[in-house]
Formats: C-alpha cells, sequence, structure tokens
C-alpha cells in the first residue's frame, strides 16, 4: 500500500474526485496561509527590534542631553568664578594699616590690619572683604555688588547698612556706640 491516504480512499470509492481537489485546495491555502504567518511572526519580530532600538536611541539621546545640561552648567560656573576674580583682581585694595577689622569666615574670625579711612569704609559698607589668591582684599562696595550678583558666597565681608531707622525692642538704643570701640 503506497501512495497517499487520498489515492488510496480515492481508489477504495470513499471519496470521490471532486472532494480529493477540494481537500488539496484547503491544503494549499492552508499552507500558504502558514507562510504568511510566518512572515508576519517575522515581520513582528523584526517590528519588535525596532521598537527596542527606537527606545534605546531616546534614551541615549535623554542621557547625552543631561550630560550637556551637566557640562553647560559646569561651564558656566567656572565662567562666573573667572569673571568674579576678574573683578576683584581689577578692583583689589590691599590693606595696609594698625588697626584690625574683626570679620567672620565659615564661622572662624577673621582679622586684617587697615588704616582707619579703611576700617570707617569697611564699618559704613562702602568696602567689602573677599578673598584673592589665598589673601583677603578689600574691593568697593559696587564691584561687590557686581560679584553679588554672579557668586554671592565670595564676599567675606560687606556692613550691611540698610537699617535706617533703629529698632524699637532695642533695649540698649539708648546708649550710643563709642567712636573709638573696636570690634
Amino acid at each position: 500500500m503506497s501512495g497517499s491516504l487520498r489515492d488510496q480512499l480515492l481508489k477504495q470509492g470513499l471519496v470521490n474526485k471532486k472532494q480529493v481537489q477540494q481537500a488539496q485546495k484547503a491544503d494549499k491555502r492552508k499552507a500558504r496561509d502558514n507562510r504568511k504567518n510566518e512572515k508576519v511572526g517575522e515581520a513582528a519580530i523584526v517590528d519588535e527590534s525596532r521598537v527596542l532600538a527606537q527606545t534605546a536611541r531616546e534614551e541615549k539621546r535623554r542621557r547625552d542631553r543631561e550630560i550637556n545640561l551637566q557640562r553647560e552648567a559646569e561651564r558656566k560656573q567656572k565662567e562666573l568664578v573667572a569673571q568674579v576674580k576678574q573683578i576683584i583682581a581689577c578692583n583689589a585694595i590691599r590693606p595696609a594699616g594698625e588697626i584690625d577689622y574683626n570679620f567672620v569666615v565659615a564661622g572662624k574670625i577673621k582679622k586684617i590690619a587697615v588704616d582707619k579711612q579703611q576700617h570707617k569704609a569697611l564699618s559704613a559698607g562702602r568696602l567689602a572683604v573677599v578673598e584673592l589668591e589665598g589673601r583677603h582684599v578689600m574691593i568697593p562696595a559696587g564691584a561687590a555688588d557686581k560679584i553679588v550678583q554672579r557668586l554671592p558666597e565670595a564676599i567675606l565681608s560687606q556692613a550691611d547698612n540698610s537699617h535706617s531707622e533703629p529698632d524699637p525692642d532695642d533695649p540698649y538704643a539708648d546708649f550710643q556706640i563709642p567712636d573709638d570701640l573696636m570690634w
């Protein structure tokens, strides 16, 4: 008994030629549909890999943007520091004198030796103290204002004379501060 099952059933008379042809057409249709489904499955795999590649590209772009923003911020910070150093270098007044002017830096009391005019200007807020190359120098208030706009933490000490009216609750308001009192 060789031959296909269809041939055997046809010889036996259990099926007619028309039924065999319909079965062959159905088999061909089924095979064709299977091939199409395989292609669709391959397309789905290819489509999925495209989506994964696209998301990877978007993630890389996002990380690159973040890195660029960070680098830009660092560059701007360096630029501000350079501008502040230049302003300080151009407007620096070297302290020279015999009177100590005390100021607080990071919780520690520092002092510089100034003359009487510089001391009055520092106390009045017309001069500010900054650090330049490891030394404390004074700069005019106008230059200090420019520095505050760029890098406020660069100013170590500047008197604030914005209180034009005295505090009404101050218990020492009746007592005058002597001119020769040095802090």
